[in-house]
């Protein structure tokens, strides 16, 4: 669980711009139980398909944390469902609560300048919970993720990515994947691996 930060009006106040533009949202990303049941969810209530799913490790020391996440858009934002799959810890680990079967975790946002913004949030009184790259040499241009708890995003995380070449093909791939989509394979495999 993420540790009590200050309010947003006890941060510097420069720092608001910096660290939540809220016009350069990506995503929304929400822990949940089930990404098949989730997924349903959204397309029975708002329409929102297909969902392409991807199952991944992230790096770093073993036990690695063993992700499955799921992708969609929803007009110009992309939503993310993410389940844990094992009982490593984790900043999604113990997310949800015990009624709950899917919870808002963070807000995503892209930045061309990832250590900049690091150390304004840092600064303005936010932690660093989890930081990772993609392996090297894996990218023309490398991505890299942040997930911050945030002072200005008051109980739930801020995801900083600075999108290379794998995140902007990602993405492309959701968008492309909505645009007349009839309604079949709402479920399906996301076309690229994730490397890591």
């Amino acid at each position: 669980m993420p540790r009590r930060l200050v309010n947003q009006s006890d941060a510097a106040p420069a720092s608001g711009e910096a660290l939540l533009r809220l016009a350069d949202v990506q995503h929304l990303g929400f822990v949940v139980e089930s990404i098949e049941d989730e997924a349903r969810r959204w397309i029975k209530r708002f329409g929102v398909g297909p969902w392409l799913v991807s199952e991944f490790c992230l790096p770093g020391n073993e036990p690695r944390t063993e992700l499955t996440t799921a992708f969609a858009q929803w007009g110009n934002l992309q939503v993310e469902l993410l389940m844990q799959r094992n009982s490593v810890g984790s900043c999604f680990r113990d997310w949800l609560r015990d009624d709950q079967s899917s919870r808002l975790h963070h807000i995503c946002t892209h930045t061309s300048r990832f250590e900049q913004d690091l150390n304004e949030i840092t600064a303005a009184g936010g932690s660093v919970e989890l930081l990772f790259g993609l392996e090297r040499g894996t990218e023309a241009e490398p991505s890299r993720f942040a997930m911050v708890a945030s002072p200005l995003a008051d109980g739930i995380f801020h995801e900083f990515t600075q999108p290379g070449t794998f995140v902007a093909a990602q993405s492309e791939a959701v968008r492309n994947s909505a645009r007349g989509w009839d309604g079949s394979n709402a479920i399906r495999p996301m076309p690229l691996i994730v490397p890591t």
